[in-house]
């Protein structure tokens, strides 16, 4: 489920700009095409919704499994917070950068695009965007399948590692012409996506799931969701200091190459600090 959650806002990013484009196209004008958008993906909205409604509440495997869940107090979070401090600060700092990349490959994709030569045609946004769903959902179905909490947690830092690594790779192989630009966009969001989407399924659901503290998830994406886009909000107040509309991809892959090295750093920090406060705890 959580999963497909993520991967939905993934599609959703790319359909979104799909039928925006293809609005203006049908002569929407530009400051009617989000309310028609909008009114488009209204219906499906409601359809999902109650969908969710049907989830039932968590079971006692469930929570024999993951831990029970309990509200936690401003006493409670800040004496978590403390107790974990390195770890979570490493992967919110990595989460911060990730954040940042994404969101600047999100809002900015057709300067991207056609900084890479390529016509930015309505389908381009979804096609691109459904290859890297479907890798996402095949990483984080494989995640929920983990009964062994401490294992989950090491190997999905290790993936995100591996995710980060696909940036500068990506790079190289299209400086060499290895790799089309569209494989290139897929691979660099794919790179992007796996640690964004596994802190949201997998790194800090198995962070609370092994360690003995009582807490819950949503403090934790709470700390990372709110530095990552209070960070992207400060680099928007400063946006006129960004280069031209012309230089986009001159600024997007200079700020891969930083998010890709610094980003495996952070995570790399993360891993040694959990290996060692679990191997102390145990």
């Amino acid at each position: 489920l959580a999963a497909g959650l993520c991967a939905s806002f993934i599609l959703a990013d790319g359909a979104s700009k799909s039928v925006g484009a293809w609005l203006i196209e049908q002569a929407i004008p530009e400051t009617w095409m989000p309310f028609a958008a909008g009114t488009i993906f209204m219906i499906p909205l409601l359809g999902f919704l109650w969908m969710l409604s049907q989830i039932p509440e968590p079971g006692k495997i469930d929570q024999s499994e993951r831990q029970e869940r309990v509200r936690m107090n401003s006493a409670d979070r800040r004496r978590y917070f403390m107790h974990y401090a390195p770890g979570l600060i490493a992967i919110i700092l990595a989460y911060l950068l990730i954040t940042l990349i994404r969101s600047i490959r999100g809002d900015f994709a057709p300067e991207i695009w056609r900084g890479l030569g390529v016509e930015t045609t309505p389908e381009l946004f979804s096609i691109s965007e459904m290859w890297i769903a479907l890798g996402i959902i095949i990483c984080s179905g494989v995640f929920s399948l983990y009964r062994n909490n401490r294992s989950a947690l090491f190997h999905s830092i290790s993936i995100c590692i591996l995710g980060l690594g696909l940036l500068p790779m990506s790079l190289m192989a299209l400086d060499k012409q290895w790799i089309s630009s569209f494989w290139f966009m897929v691979l660099i969001g794919l790179g992007l996506y796996l640690p964004y989407v596994l802190v949201h399924t997998t790194l800090f659901e198995r962070i609370m799931a092994v360690t003995p503290d009582k807490g819950n998830i949503g403090y934790l994406m709470y700390l990372a969701d709110s530095t990552g886009y209070l960070g992207y909000v400060i680099l928007m107040l400063f946006k006129d200091s960004l280069p031209a509309q012309d230089d986009t991809l001159s600024f997007f892959t200079k700020l891969c190459w930083l998010v890709g090295v610094f980003g495996i750093g952070f995570f790399l920090l993360a891993l040694s600090y959990f290996r060692t406060k679990l191997r102390v705890k145990h």
